[in-house]
């Protein structure tokens, strides 16, 4: 059995050098929104859980992510800081279900 996999898409950058009001992953890309072709691959790996981390006030680009889970990166301190933001806030449940499993799968 294959463990469950999580993936975390980072989408809170501000795309400043675009020079646009539109949030970069909601530009247009051959008809859909650059996130929509993202989430649309993603989809093809069956994760068990989707995560996307969004600017504060980025209300259009969490509603891109739905039905998925989005968390908020409140201050703008790159990658890292963007991935620890999903792991700390959306994973955590995650991440205890697989102690559960784990544990059970130990007592087996």
């Amino acid at each position: 059995m294959k463990p469950p996999i999580a993936v975390v898409v980072l989408a809170a950058g501000a795309g400043t050098r675009m020079k646009s009001a539109i949030p970069k992953v909601l530009h247009p890309l051959a008809g859909w929104p650059m996130v929509r072709h993202v989430l649309e691959n993603v989809r093809r790996l069956r994760p068990a859980r989707v995560v996307g981390v969004v600017a504060p006030g980025a209300r259009d680009v969490a509603a891109a992510f739905a039905p998925h889970t989005t968390v908020v990166q409140r201050r703008p301190l790159g990658t890292a800081d963007a991935a620890k933001a999903a792991a700390m806030r959306a994973m955590i449940p995650l991440r205890r279900r697989l102690t559960n499993l784990a544990t059970k799968l130990r007592k087996a």
